[in-house]
């Protein structure tokens, strides 16, 4: 399946295993509060320039404030035959070890 929706408390172990690219589509201001150890900060709103540089093989982790426009742009992605993943409840809902603030 090309598209997933995990939990908040699953990312642990996604950032343990590796092998992914983990994309917070927050604003910039954002980001710099507090976003999740090893995050690439790519705004929703520029989100359409950055879709190419995604590649098949290397699965996409996405998240937000609570976990809407995550959705959005997994959808999207995985439309091109790219593993996506949603973080439900985004940032709001994480609760793991990997936060940077």
């Amino acid at each position: 399946m090309l598209l997933r929706l995990i939990r908040a408390d699953q990312v642990d172990r996604f950032i343990r295993q590796g092998n992914f690219i983990l994309v917070d589509l927050r604003r910039p201001s954002d980001f710099e509060k507090k976003h999740l150890l090893g995050a690439k900060n790519i705004p929703y709103d520029e989100f359409d320039n950055y879709i190419q540089t995604f590649q098949k093989g290397c699965p996409v982790i996405f998240y937000c404030d609570r976990g809407a426009t995550s959705l959005l742009a997994a959808k999207q992605l995985s439309q091109l035959g790219i593993e996506s993943i949603s973080v439900i409840g985004g940032i709001c809902a994480y609760r793991g070890k990997y936060l940077v603030s």
